[in-house]
């Protein structure tokens, strides 16, 4: 999926004031990848989908991550805002078609290789 098509949905999936701090994120990530020589475009794109599962209703992301085989440690169980980047990293893969598991792990902050 193009960046033009990942930004429409994330517009449709995220509150007005969460699309503006995910821009803003994406931007950042974009800077510090042109600083230290990483791939911006990769950056940018992770940075637009770091809380592509943010506006999720706590509940339903529970069982997103139960339907989905994705395991949650205790620290996750704990703290429901936690689980938004483990769903989120997921996502990234399934719904918005990230095929770079990196990128994804990035999104985690994480390593899905594992």
């Amino acid at each position: 999926m193009n960046e033009k098509k990942i930004k429409e949905q994330l517009e449709k999936q995220l509150d007005k004031k969460r699309m503006e701090h995910t821009e803003g994120v994406a931007y950042t990530a974009a800077a510090l990848a042109m600083r230290y020589g990483v791939e911006v475009d990769k950056a940018y794109l992770a940075g637009l989908l770091h809380d592509c599962a943010k506006c999720i209703d706590k509940k339903k992301q529970y069982a997103l991550c139960e339907k989905y085989g994705l395991e949650l440690s205790e620290s996750e169980k704990d703290n429901s805002s936690l689980v938004h980047a483990k769903l989120g990293a997921f996502l990234a893969e399934k719904e918005y078609d990230v095929e770079d598991l990196d990128m994804a792990a990035c999104v985690n902050c994480d390593n899905l290789k594992n």
